[in-house]
């Protein structure tokens, strides 16, 4: 049964749908690397088991990582549909709004019934070889994708495995058994944590018999007789109740009274009570101090009003200063100005003037400035613009010189042709020099069979192909030398044909540059011209009188811009001089003109004294406020935590008594406290031997149980164990011994793909879950020192068609689907020519459907050259772009 379509969607570099026609016996996909030849297996596998062997993560990233990057992550869908015997296998999932969906898998038959789910698609394929036996999911799907196709990522895997643990799981996933291995290995997991679980419930059990003998040790002895009379001391006589419960009820109304008895004691400590007689002595002193603040707030009040009225006068004197000292600033700006205006010898005193005359200079500078920036460019300018046309004719006139030889020699380049053409023995020449490169290649590579054929001559390869090469030479003798110097001539004229287009063109491009140079020229003469700033009667002039000029004209700008700004400041100084006297004027000050200002110095300091007496009367009162304040303070907080300890009928008492009838009370609580700590201490001894018995009883149950996990488990261990080993054992053994049988197909793929010339021999050997692959010279010499490591006596290429080897043979005998095709991604990678023609003989006798990739034009070529006979059984599809869809993949048909 073979794979009759594959359509793939959206899928890594496949965007939108592109279908492939398997319906040939060979199908070959050639590009480039990246552009998307892998991913044509990766879509079949994916198909089938829902995974990419190898990609890394869960199901959501595969996902994310197939998804084609080109198409509307709104809404689109990704899909693969195989299609083989009528039956139509999909898995697909869509995106919308950037959100990936489930994937739906089904495969509908020829009859047109359908089966939805992994489990059930799998249950389908199973049909023909494994109705009965069971498959994790898609452990099934995956050993289809391993039978039928062969991965680059595998073929990797075995050739640099390093040890040989990993060169047998390398080989475990080229023969299709993977999912085996996996479960080993979860197997192994699981031992390990049974293992583990055994070592646990052992320690556990040496911590149940510590913990046993710890308790009995930590039991307590407790006299029962002594107890009960602390009991009748403290008072409990009725010990059929709850004894705990009194004796708690009883402590808390002793620790109560306790409490309130010491507080008092520590307040009347606190608090210095021994100063006061009693609780009245201090309800009098709160009275007396109380009328003393209301004294001293009237007496701060008085100080604030008339410090405000101190203040009113001074802020008037620092005003009446602050004007007098800006008139006299005013005054003396307005002559320091008026000196400078002397200075810069400006008579008149009209600013509009001095301003006007000021913009005329400026505009002077401007052109002066502009005629010597453009000086020497529209200078240059109108050299080039004259010289220019003069250049152009003379190019032209070279330019037609040129053109006339071409043509002449473009005659006599079309003879020669005519010639050559003409010429019986072309093909022949062509041929020999075709004989000559194999000749080269079989020297070379010292072979002495044909490489296209794989005959052998009798008289030798080399020999047949030199006799073919005399009978060649014979033929064409008399036209060989007259061809050759044709050729020679030819070649020699076309090489100086080219060298006139070059020059042509060179020429060509020059009178370009000079007509684009002149337009622009032009253009920016004419700018530079009608820029008003120009003035055409300064062209008389030099550069350096040009300069000369701008110099004087920029110092008279400095001059009159200074005597503008010297005439602003004045109108400003005289303006706030005229609003000083105006302000002064309407506070009633006429006189702050002739004032002087001793005197208002002397009013200000007398003033500001006064202050300072006010202030400090006033800080004085408010000093004595705040400590009466906190006084009263004090001995209110003493009546407020003295009203607690003491009622209102002892305010007379002397405060004295009350603190000794206190500490008696105090020393006969601390007696029953200390009684009622022992009780306490012996009922929870005894509460806790309980206890303490209770938890044994309840370990040693525990560790009755734990002794009988532990024996279930030790049985389930010795059972897992045995089965690991079995299957291990089984697999090692039964494929080392299809491996090392002479007739083995892996040997004769070997012996046929191995370039080496020798009769050297394959040796498997497998334990443990290990691997060595040995070579043996000579296979009826058991000395191991004639067997070598596999890994060292062959090469990379070698190791290549081992890998294929393997699986061509696993192929050919294996009964896992009724499906008849096998595939391999780039199967020549590390191969040298010798073994790329080897695996083309292999491949070409294939009697399957044959799916292979390459990037390798030299390779798909060979291959169609080997099969020409059966070129209507082959296809290609060649993929032109990274990013394919229908259009970038050519189908290429053979008749």
């Amino acid at each position: 049964m073979k794979v009759d379509k594959i359509i793939i969607k959206n899928f890594k570099n496949y965007s939108g749908e592109v279908s492939f026609d398997l319906s040939k016996q060979i199908t070959i996909l050639h590009g480039d690397n990246g552009f998307g030849k892998s991913s044509f297996f990766d879509a079949i596998e994916w198909c089938f088991t829902n995974t990419i062997d190898r990609f890394d993560g869960s199901e959501g990233d595969i996902k994310r990582d197939i998804i084609n990057r080109n198409c509307d992550l709104e809404s689109t869908q990704v899909s693969v549909s195989i299609e083989f015997g009528g039956n139509h296998l999909t898995r697909t999932f869509n995106i919308n709004n950037g959100q990936i969906g489930n994937t739906q898998v089904k495969i509908k038959e020829h009859n047109g019934e359908i089966h939805r789910g992994q489990e059930n698609v799998e249950n389908f394929l199973k049909l023909d070889y494994f109705k009965d036996v069971r498959f994790g999911k898609g452990a099934y799907g995956q050993l289809i994708k391993q039978t039928y196709i062969l991965s680059q990522d595998q073929v990797v895997d075995f050739v640099t495995s390093e040890d040989s643990e990993e060169r047998y799981r390398a080989l475990v996933n080229i023969m299709g058994f993977k999912s085996m291995l996996n479960e080993a290995d979860n197997l192994k997991k699981i031992l390990s944590g049974l293992k583990t679980q055994d070592r646990t419930f052992d320690n556990i059990l040496i911590q149940y018999n510590e913990s046993i003998k710890s308790k009995e040790e930590t039991k307590q002895v407790v006299d029962i007789i002594d107890m009960n009379s602390k009991l009748t001391q403290v008072g409990i006589i009725n010990l059929k109740d709850n004894v705990e419960n009194q004796c708690k009820e009883l402590e808390q109304e002793i620790i109560n009274a306790k409490s309130k008895n010491e507080n008092f004691l520590k307040l009347y400590k606190d608090l210095n009570l021994n100063n006061f007689k009693s609780v009245s002595t201090i309800i009098e002193q709160i009275t007396y101090k109380e009328k003393k603040q209301q004294d001293y707030l009237i007496k701060v009040q008085d100080g604030k009003v008339l410090l405000t009225k101190v203040i009113e006068r001074i802020e008037g004197l620092k005003r009446e200063k602050q004007h007098l000292d800006k008139y006299n600033k005013l005054r003396l700006q307005i002559r320091e100005n008026e000196n400078n205006l002397r200075k810069l010898e400006i008579k008149e005193l009209d600013f509009d003037r001095v301003n006007s005359e000021l913009m005329s200079l400026r505009d002077t500078a401007l052109k002066l400035e502009y005629q010597i920036s453009i000086r020497q460019s529209l200078t240059l300018n109108l050299e080039k613009i004259q010289f220019i046309p003069d250049e152009n004719k003379t190019l032209i006139n070279k330019n037609k010189s040129i053109s006339n030889k071409k043509n002449r020699m473009n005659g006599l380049i079309e003879k020669l042709s005519n010639s050559i053409d003409n010429n019986k023995n072309k093909i022949l020449v062509q041929l020999i020099s075709n004989v000559k490169d194999i000749q080269n290649y079989v020297n070379k590579n010292n072979l002495y069979e044909c490489p296209v054929c794989s005959s052998t001559p009798e008289q030798g390869l080399n020999s047949s192909i030199e006799n073919n090469l005399t009978i060649l030479n014979a033929k064409i003798k008399e036209d060989t030398t007259y061809l050759e110097k044709s050729l020679q001539l030819k070649n020699k004229l076309e090489k100086k044909m080219q060298t006139f287009n070059e020059e042509i063109n060179k020429i060509s491009t020059k009178i370009k540059n000079n007509d684009l140079l002149l337009q622009r020229l032009k253009e920016e003469t004419n700018k530079y011209i009608s820029n008003n700033l120009y003035d055409k009667e300064l062209d008389i002039y030099s550069e350096e009188d040009l300069k000369e000029q701008l110099q004087s004209v920029r110092k008279q700008i400095n001059i009159h811009q200074q005597g503008a700004e010297t005439l602003l400041n004045l109108k400003t100084l005289y303006d706030n001089l005229r609003d000083v006297e105006v302000i002064n004027n309407k506070k009633g000050q006429k006189n702050f003109k002739t004032r002087l200002e001793t005197d208002l110095n002397n009013s200000l300091i007398r003033f500001m004294k006064a202050k300072n007496r006010v202030e400090n009367y006033i800080t004085n009162r408010e000093s004595l406020v705040q400590r009466t304040k906190s006084e009263l303070q004090n001995l209110d907080l003493i009546m407020l935590r003295i009203n607690e300890f003491v009622s209102l009928d002892e305010y007379n008492k002397n405060l004295i008594d009350i603190f000794s009838e206190a500490s008696n009370v105090s020393q006969e609580l601390n007696s029953k406290i200390s009684s009622l700590s022992k009780i306490s201490q012996m009922h929870m001894a005894l509460r806790i031997n309980s206890d303490i018995e209770q938890q044994i009883n309840k370990i040693v149950e525990e560790r009755s149980v734990l002794i009988k996990k532990r024996k279930e488990l030790n049985n389930v261990i010795e059972d897992l164990h045995k089965h690991i080993t079995q299957t291990a054992k089984l697999f090692g053994n039964e494929a080392k011994d299809f491996f090392n049988r002479d007739n083995s197909s892996i040997q004769k793929f070997y012996r046929y793909l191995n370039p080496l010339p020798s009769n050297s021999l394959l040796y498997f050997e497998s334990e443990d879950e290990k691997l060595d692959i040995k070579v043996m010279f000579d296979r009826n010499d058991t000395d191991s020192k004639m067997i070598s490591n596999a890994k060292n006596a062959l090469s990379s290429g070698q190791l290549n068609v081992l890998a294929i080897s393997i699986f061509l043979a696993i192929n050919e005998s294996q009964k896992t689907h009724s499906l008849d095709f096998i595939a391999i991604d780039d199967p020549i990678q590390n191969m040298d020519d010798v073994n790329q023609y080897s695996i083309c003989d292999i491949l070409s006798h294939i009697n399957k459907q044959l799916i292979i990739s390459t990037h390798d034009l030299d390779f798909l070529k060979l291959f169609i050259k080997k099969n020409e006979y059966r070129k209507k059984d082959i296809q290609v599809y060649s993929f032109m772009s990274p990013y394919l869809n229908h259009e970038k993949v050519e189908h290429i048909h053979f008749t």
